[in-house]
């Protein structure tokens, strides 16, 4: 899991999970940059990762409009950018094992990997 971690983001919460049910990455925004991207990789070959969520929210404290630079500005369009980079890099995982959810006032929205 890519999870933001600004602490309004319950990202184990709102997916059901406790303490050590799930590996969790986290950083500002829950985005997929590079670095997570790299991350991601690893923990599939050398932990054995099946299945990724992206968990990110809105309204984030811990990014400013148009952080990180390129990314689109509207939540849900970050999240699906997040979700395409995983698609597009080998990481040998099924599209069903790839899911996004987007957390604020509203409540939840499950977001399925780009065709």
């Amino acid at each position: 899991m890519v999870a933001c971690a600004d602490l309004d983001c319950d990202a184990l919460g709102w997916l059901g999970l406790g303490r050590h049910e799930a590996h969790v990455m986290a950083n500002a925004g829950g985005v997929v940059t590079d670095d997570a991207l790299a991350d991601l990789v690893s923990a599939r070959r050398v932990l054995g990762v099946s299945r990724i969520v992206i968990v990110q929210h809105h309204p984030c404290a811990l990014l400013s409009p148009g952080e990180p630079a390129g990314w689109p500005l509207d939540p849900m369009d970050r999240l699906r950018a997040s979700l395409l980079r995983l698609v597009q890099v080998p990481l040998f995982l099924p599209a069903h094992a790839i899911r996004g959810v987007l957390g604020g006032a509203g409540g939840l929205a499950l977001v399925g990997p780009p065709a």
